[in-house]
């Protein structure tokens, strides 16, 4: 752990990126991961984690709904991510609507995805993240100026699991968006890092850390970059709230987020 933050230190300088809610990227998704900085390429866990990394959903075994708001900060930034995710054996399918306005404008991404596991510790995935537009007279179903995110998942021995992403940013342009990361998960904490670059800001690394106090309640923290995130999450008959905080554009974002399983 002391290498790791000297790591961190050493890399700050990085740190300094632009937000990027306008592009098709997953910035401020999930509350889980929002808590521990977003860094969650390498962190298979939940429905919204399909929007980091896609070949997650070959390790689901049932079906997830989830549903995402800032309850602060709303002025700033609004963030209301929501999906469905379902996995079966080893393959997994998943719909998410990630919307999200802030001074940029509207950013409104239709994301299907699909993910197999191509041996037991490899997975792969992909997402089509379709554009949709505003003002719109009709009904988008999906939208327009689709992009791809390809996505790797990999159990290098337990309790490690390394993930990336290659993000197609502009439609037509070969993917200039890049991710990769690490998790530690042991029974009761779990620490992960990942380094993201975004064409046109500067690389970004995020870590992030959660305690498990038993089954019910989790304690969670980390830095998005030089920003930092804290939140907490509580199950309560198998549905799981998610409470996360961090800074956007100088605003205090108060985030909530619930996934509840369909499997009886």
């Amino acid at each position: 752990m002391t290498r790791l933050a000297y790591f961190w230190m050493a890399l700050t300088c990085l740190a300094a990126a632009k937000d990027s809610l306008q592009a098709p990227l997953p910035d401020l998704v999930g509350a889980r991961s929002l808590a521990m900085a977003s860094a969650s390429v390498a962190d298979p866990s939940g429905a919204p984690a399909h929007f980091h990394n896609p070949a997650s959903l070959a390790l689901l075994r049932d079906v997830r709904l989830f549903g995402q708001t800032n309850v602060s900060g709303r002025d700033r930034v609004e963030v209301d991510p929501k999906g469905i995710a379902y996995g079966w054996r080893r393959a997994g399918a998943a719909w998410g609507n990630r919307i999200a306005e802030d001074e940029g404008g509207i950013a409104d991404y239709t994301y299907l995805s699909a993910a197999a596991a191509v041996i037991p510790a490899v997975a792969v995935g992909v997402t089509g993240k379709f554009w949709r537009s505003h003002p719109s007279g009709h009904f988008q179903v999906l939208g327009s100026s689709p992009t791809y995110d390809v996505a790797l998942l990999a159990s290098v021995g337990r309790p490690w699991t390394l993930g990336a992403r290659a993000s197609q940013v502009e439609r037509g342009e070969a993917p200039r968006a890049f991710t990769v990361g690490a998790q530690y998960a042991a029974r009761a904490h779990s620490a992960s890092v990942q380094i993201g670059r975004v064409p046109g800001r500067s690389s970004r690394l995020d870590l992030g850390a959660e305690l498990r106090l038993g089954s019910r309640i989790a304690a969670r923290a980390g830095m998005r970059g030089a920003t930092p995130t804290a939140g907490a999450g509580l199950n309560v008959a198998g549905v799981l709230l998610d409470v996360a905080w961090t800074r956007y554009a100088g605003a205090h974002i108060a985030v909530i987020g619930v996934e509840a399983s369909l499997a009886p």
